[in-house]
């Protein structure tokens, strides 16, 4: 097998190495593996079956194409899909996908509670003295860096980040006020 110096994972093969790979990367690819199949104990089963395959097969990895995170997590992707095909027929994939939720869809209810608190947040920004809360809006609404607020206003650099600062600090005072909750 040829070794990568740049590369944890060059030799596989040896059992410190094996586990090294395991301990850095288990939990990512088990979540992979349970977001593509919607089942933890396949995800499990997914994971299991990539490490054994590596265990008995050290020579499957070849740290010249890449990292070892970057091979685990393909073999993982690849082993998940066959989990998935052995599941449902080839006919019902595709429907069965479309019935699937969207996991990066967000919650309607996380969607008002962000919104509620947005509201809020602007509303506690408009009480700050002028100065802050006109600084802040061009740093968080105008996405303008603390030198370009600088240069705009002609106000010190130094300034501008320590009324930034706070003006933060007060947000976050009044955000953790219990009548602020309310």
């Amino acid at each position: 097998m040829l070794q990568s110096p740049h590369s944890p994972y060059a030799r596989i093969d040896a059992p410190d190495h094996l586990l090294a790979l395991y301990a850095a990367h288990a939990q990512d690819a088990r979540a992979l593996a349970a977001r593509l199949l919607y089942d933890a104990h396949e995800a499990e089963d997914v994971l299991q079956d990539v490490f054994v395959t590596l265990w008995r097969r050290p020579d499957v990895f070849d740290p010249d194409r890449g990292t070892g995170r970057a091979w685990l997590l393909t073999v993982v992707r690849h082993r998940s899909m066959d989990y998935l095909r052995k599941r449902v027929p080839r006919t019902q994939l595709a429907e069965v996908a479309e019935q699937l939720p969207d996991p990066s869809a967000r919650d309607i209810a996380d969607e008002l509670d962000a919104a509620a608190g947005n509201r809020q947040l602007w509303q506690l920004v408009a009480n700050l003295p002028p100065a802050q809360a006109d600084l802040i809006r061009r740093a968080y609404l105008q996405g303008q860096t603390h030198q370009q607020i600088a240069e705009m206003t002609g106000l010190p650099l130094g300034t501008v980040k320590s009324r930034i600062r706070l003006g933060l600090d007060k947000l976050r005072s009044a955000l953790a006020a219990p009548e602020a909750h309310a």
